[in-house]
């Protein structure tokens, strides 16, 4: 069976106890061990718990669960976010990748150009462009753009750059 264990902050333990199973209740002095010490304590119990999920309820007073969930859902949601951002950057990459060494640009100049290791780019300039397999994640245009259009928008990006280190 699965069950969930509401884990308190007392002092420097954690007091455990698992709702599903009447009388089941245990402490732990790390996070990580909760889950051992309830099936350790159903199995006393006369219990077979096969997974523990834990829930922290409280830390303090004036830290409850509501914060806690806050927190956590707020940590979760901005690590998604970095994810998707990390995997639509790498499709821009090979995109511009693409456009430039379809200009016949060596991939050391592109090295340059994009910040990255020749040996990077290399890797890149041979992987199949994916689409990110993260939940969330933008979706992406169904058509590919050409190497014309990435290499424009390169290049206005290129000029735009240009102009500011020339008002530096």
């Amino acid at each position: 069976m699965r069950v969930t264990a509401n884990a308190t902050r007392s002092g420097d333990w954690w007091a455990v106890e698992v709702p599903a199973i009447p009388g089941l209740f245990t402490q732990a002095k790390r996070l990580d061990q909760v889950a051992d010490e309830v099936i350790d304590a159903a199995a006393m119990l006369g219990e077979e718990v096969e997974a523990v999920d834990v829930e922290v309820v409280e830390i303090s007073e004036s830290f409850t669960a509501n914060d806690i969930r806050g927190i956590l859902r707020e940590v979760l949601d901005t690590r998604a976010q970095a994810r998707n951002a990390e995997a639509l950057s790498g499709i821009v990459v090979r995109r511009a990748i693409s456009a430039f060494r379809a200009e016949g640009l060596t991939v050391r100049d592109v090295a340059v150009m994009l910040q990255l290791s020749p040996q990077r780019v290399s890797v890149l300039d041979r992987e199949p462009e994916v689409s990110p397999a993260v939940p969330g994640a933008p979706v992406l245009r169904e058509e590919r753009l050409d190497n014309e259009q990435i290499l424009a928008e390169v290049r206005e990006t290129a000029k735009r750059n240009a102009r500011r280190v020339a008002r530096r």
